[in-house]
């Protein structure tokens, strides 16, 4: 009885391990802001998915950013453990373009920037 009940534990663990907590899929959320001195603020957050499309829990993960266009309007630019946050400069011309690369993703993700 107690290997029985041992059995049905690690099958259960191995089905929660497989489509519960592992990672699928990755989204990016972008969000604006302005900040005090009246800049727009772009942050990036890559958010885990797991297989029902919901975020993984208890997991993050890191993302790498290569800049494809309109570098020349991107002011300061901070990266920290799991955001990327950078300050656009000016509301005109062309959108920005940021590939999004992670280990998880089978291709890179192209965002546009406004």
């Amino acid at each position: 009885m107690l290997a029985l009940g041992f059995m049905v534990l690690m099958v259960i663990g191995t089905l929660m391990w497989l489509y519960v907590f592992s990672i699928y899929e990755v989204k990016y959320i972008t969000s604006e802001s302005v900040n005090d001195r009246g800049e727009r603020l772009v942050c990036i957050h890559p958010v885990p998915l797991n297989s029902f499309g919901k975020p993984a829990p208890f997991r993050d993960l890191k993302s790498q950013y290569e800049i494809l266009s309109g570098s020349e309007r991107i002011g300061e630019y901070v990266e920290d453990d799991y955001d990327t946050k950078f300050i656009v400069k000016g509301d005109s011309g062309a959108a920005i373009l940021v590939k999004a690369i992670s280990e998880f993703s089978l291709y890179d993700t192209v965002l546009e920037i406004k």
